[in-house]
């Protein structure tokens, strides 16, 4: 793998992974929208597009949708005790299946298939929770269908505009894990396979979070994802890469103050792969919008600060009004 391809993967493998949790029934939401009767687990398949995996967990309370169900199953069963949650994963990533066609990718299909799996599961409204460019994702598409949207959560999003200020050059481990992953090259092991994603990830990892070393459940997590074929680094490299290229420069800040639905942005202050500043932008451009920092957490904020993610997500589901703006 050249060192642009790492370069290309601080700066744009903003997800990775932990081993998916069982599925519970479905339900009905707090405002009495029926969720469709459906298996634990599936995949979505109509409308043409290249199928999604899905997972039920929960019944009641609200419907949530979470993209990158192979990342967020097991913090989503935090969410899935007072809330029916669906998780999926996007194209070509996961355990959806390949996407070999750079036509079938691209951010907008991202955004129109949180649109598919409203639909697939006859839900007329949702709450989405949306993690790191996921966030961006949930944001464009509250603005593109605002009807649809209950409530958004980003946790640790993208930034709203391309190339701010605040963004400085994407951050590389040290040379000496860089001379690991070209030494497993010379020695002919594939980019494609289990034990280089695992080097690969050994490398990378300290940079997400914000302490210099993961905890060991952490990097236990991110590891076991290595076992799936799309999450190795060339492919979901390449599936990013055909996610973002077309995107330009990209500025969702006016068209951010369209958003209705209430939302929570949730980031932490030591992300270094999206930074908080972005998350700032966001909660300053949404009507209403509340920015709760994570202090100390980075990009995995969601695995890190795992109880006080969950219990600011609950209780902002369970609120009844909208919020002030944030000052």
């Amino acid at each position: 793998m050249s060192k642009a391809h790492r370069a290309m993967g601080i700066g744009l493998a903003l997800a990775v992974g932990s081993p998916l949790a069982r599925g519970m029934p479905d339900g009905t939401d707090t405002k009495g929208h029926q969720v469709t009767e459906t298996p634990r687990e599936g995949f979505i398949e109509k409308d043409g597009a290249p199928p999604l995996f899905y997972r039920v967990l929960g019944h009641g309370g609200d419907t949530v949708v979470v993209p990158l169900a192979y990342l967020l199953g097991d913090f989503a069963l935090g969410l899935a005790e007072k809330h029916t949650v669906i998780l999926y994963d996007l194209r070509g990533r996961g355990r959806s299946l390949r996407v070999t066609d750079a036509a079938l990718l691209g951010f907008q299909k991202d955004v129109d298939d949180i649109e598919r799996v409203r639909r697939h599961f006859g839900v007329p409204r949702v709450s989405i929770v949306g993690f790191s460019y996921l966030g961006a994702v949930a944001a464009v598409y509250a603005i593109q269908q605002p009807s649809r949207v209950e409530r958004m959560v980003q946790l640790g999003p993208m930034a709203p505009r391309a190339n701010p200020p605040y963004q400085g050059a994407p951050p590389m481990p040290d040379a000496a894990a860089l001379e690991k992953l070209a030494r497993l090259e010379k020695e002919g092991v594939s980019p494609d396979s289990e034990g280089y994603c695992e080097a690969w990830w050994r490398a990378y990892l300290p940079l997400y979070v914000g302490v210099d070393r993961p905890a060991e459940g952490i990097a236990t997590a991110v590891l076991a994802t290595c076992a799936l074929e799309n999450e190795r680094p060339p492919a979901f490299l390449r599936t990013l890469g055909h996610v973002f290229e077309p995107l330009g420069q990209w500025d969702w800040r006016e068209e951010a103050r369209g958003v209705t639905a209430p939302t929570l942005v949730i980031h932490g202050t030591a992300d270094r792969v999206a930074p908080l500043e972005g998350g700032r932008e966001w909660a300053n451009h949404i009507p209403g919008a509340r920015l709760i920092p994570v202090q100390g957490a980075g990009h995995l904020l969601w695995a890190e600060r795992r109880g006080t993610v969950l219990e600011a997500i609950l209780q902002f589901l369970g609120e009844d009004a909208p919020h002030s703006p944030t000052p």
